[in-house]
C-alpha cells in the first residue's frame, strides 16, 4: 500500500508498506492512490493535482520558453556569431542601399560580397531579404510576450493562466504559421 505524510497540505515522501497503517499510529501515515506524486495537495478528503502555473513567473517562462524554441527554428541553422552579427548586418545593408554607408558597414558587405561572388549591392539586397522576414517574426513574438504577460500579470489562479497561455500560444501559431515556423 502507498502512504504519506501530509506536512502543511503537501504531500511528502510517498512509502510502500506491506502492513495496514493502523499498525503506524503515530505516524500519521494517509493512504496515497497510484497516480498521486509529491507534488499533490491533500485537503483531508481529495489529493489535488499540482497547479499547471502557480504564479506569474512560472506561467510567464512557458511563453519565453515558447517563442525561444521557435525562433530557434530559424537560428539553428547558423553559427552563433553569425546570428549575433545579424542587426549589424542589416543596418549596414541598409546604409548600403541608401548610400549611407560608412566605412565600416560598406566593408562588411563587400566583404561577404567579395566571398559570395555577388555585388555589394546584390549582397546588400540578400541581407534585407532575410532581415525584413525575420525581424517581422520578432516584432510579433514580442508583442503577443508583451500582451501575453500583461494578461498573465492580472490573471488571479493557476487556470486563468493556462487559459491566457493556450490562447496566446494558439495565436502564435496562427501568426508563425505563414513563415514555415511550427
Amino acid at each position: 500500500m502507498r502512504v504519506s505524510q501530509i506536512k502543511n497540505g503537501t504531500v511528502s515522501e510517498i512509502h510502500e508498506i506491506n502492513r495496514p497503517i493502523a499498525d503506524f499510529p503515530d505516524a500519521g501515515y494517509v493512504e496515497v492512490p497510484d497516480h498521486v506524486t509529491g507534488e499533490y495537495t491533500y485537503d483531508g478528503q481529495n489529493f489535488l493535482p499540482p497547479e499547471a502555473y502557480p504564479d506569474l513567473k512560472s506561467a510567464r517562462m512557458v511563453m519565453v520558453d515558447y517563442i525561444n524554441a521557435k525562433t530557434k527554428q530559424i537560428t539553428d541553422d547558423y553559427p552563433a556569431s553569425e546570428v549575433a552579427s545579424w542587426g549589424s548586418k542589416a543596418e549596414a545593408a541598409r546604409a548600403v542601399g541608401t548610400g549611407n554607408a560608412r566605412a565600416d558597414q560598406t566593408a562588411m558587405i563587400q566583404d561577404e560580397a567579395d566571398i559570395t561572388g555577388r555585388t555589394m549591392a546584390e549582397q546588400a539586397t540578400s541581407i534585407l531579404g532575410k532581415a525584413v522576414i525575420f525581424e517581422e517574426i520578432i516584432a510579433k513574438a514580442s508583442g503577443l510576450r508583451q500582451v501575453t504577460e500583461i494578461a498573465l500579470a492580472e490573471a488571479t489562479t493557476s487556470d486563468e493562466r493556462e487559459a491566457i497561455l493556450d490562447a496566446a500560444i494558439a495565436q502564435a501559431e496562427a501568426i508563425l504559421a505563414p513563415f514555415g515556423i511550427t
